[in-house]
């Protein structure tokens, strides 16, 4: 199995990394903390099965739940569950391996790069940056992990969920999510951000407050942008392009994390609401 990359927009120095020359194995997707909000590359994932070749949407959900189960390098195929998703799993962070930064995540596993699952789940486990004063958060914003959700093998980029062909009309996700230390509490809690075409720097959100079942409705009232995003605007499911999960920093030493998420599911909304 192998893995193509590109990059599907501008990185915070107005430009993107060579995919064929350093092999960028990282996605920074955009994430926010307290007022201010910061963007980097976006690193694709295509999924391609040993033997080549990728495959199509499933098509329109006729089942209560889809479960996205990873395969053993963390790839979610569309002809696997009743919803078309199709897209990998990844882990993400601050770091920028162009420029050689050490003020960024002190360390997490698993490496960029292919993410197998492992028995809790898909895990991710590091420490995030230093942070001595509130202004540095803009860069050392923390770390995640993602599942992308329509990845289109043809552009090799990112689709949004409502381009899924024939159409799924989703109402939301369930997943179980496991705090192996127990110390994800407020206020540095994991976040599941929901970003958009439209959204990518003011994504909508919701907080984990500890290990638990969890089912997120785009219909949620907790489900908003951060209260300093001054246009803030309903959830437009249908441009969604991942789930992410991030923890996001605060001041101090660096936030130690630990945590899992599995049994994903896309919830179908039967009802063609």
């Amino acid at each position: 199995m192998t893995y193509s990359w590109s990059m599907d927009r501008d990185a915070h120095d107005g430009r993107c990394p060579d995919p064929a020359r350093d092999r960028r194995r990282l996605q920074a997707g955009w994430v926010g903390v307290g007022a201010v909000w910061f963007g980097a590359c976006t690193t694709v994932l295509e999924p391609v099965r040993e033997g080549g070749g990728t495959v199509g949407a499933a098509g329109a959900a006729s089942v209560e739940e889809c479960l996205l189960v990873p395969d053993p390098r963390g790839s979610v195929w569309a002809d696997e569950n009743g919803c078309g998703i199709q897209g990998s799993w990844y882990m993400y962070n601050d770091c920028d391996l162009d420029s050689g930064r050490v003020d960024c995540t002190q360390w997490q596993i698993p490496e960029p790069g292919e993410f197998e699952p492992g028995v809790d789940g898909m895990c991710t486990q590091g420490l995030t940056a230093v942070v001595t004063d509130s202004t540095q958060i803009t860069e050392r914003w923390g770390a995640g992990i993602a599942l992308d959700l329509n990845y289109n093998s043809t552009t090799g980029k990112q689709d949004p969920i409502g381009f899924i062909t024939p159409p799924a009309l989703l109402r939301g996700f369930r997943f179980r999510y496991l705090d192996r230390l127990g110390t994800l509490t407020e206020p540095q809690s994991v976040r599941v951000n929901l970003p958009t075409e439209t959204t990518l720097e003011e994504p909508h959100f919701e907080r984990l407050p500890g290990t638990g079942e969890y089912l997120v409705l785009f219909t949620d009232e907790d489900l908003r942008q951060g209260s300093w995003v001054e246009d803030r605007r309903p959830l437009d499911w249908r441009r969604i392009t991942s789930i992410q999960f991030q923890v996001p920093n605060q001041v101090g030493s660096g936030i130690q994390f630990d945590y899992c998420i599995s049994d994903l599911s896309a919830l179908p909304d039967l009802g063609g609401e």
